[in-house]
């Protein structure tokens, strides 16, 4: 998982699962999937939108 700053207070996170062959178990994924989630740093409060798969 690489993590990168889009500006102050703002990440962003990726991963890629290169194991995930099926999408909805119908939509093949012949080279895995990925997954971004964005971190959100307030004055006083963090939101993370868009959360990656926990084993990645």
């Amino acid at each position: 998982m690489r993590a990168m700053v889009i500006k102050a207070g703002v990440g962003m996170i990726r991963a890629v699962d290169w194991e995930r062959r099926l999408f909805d178990s119908i939509i093949p994924l012949p080279y895995g999937t990925g997954y971004i989630a964005y971190l959100v740093e307030g004055k006083d409060k963090v939101a993370l939108l868009e959360a990656v798969d926990p084993g990645d």
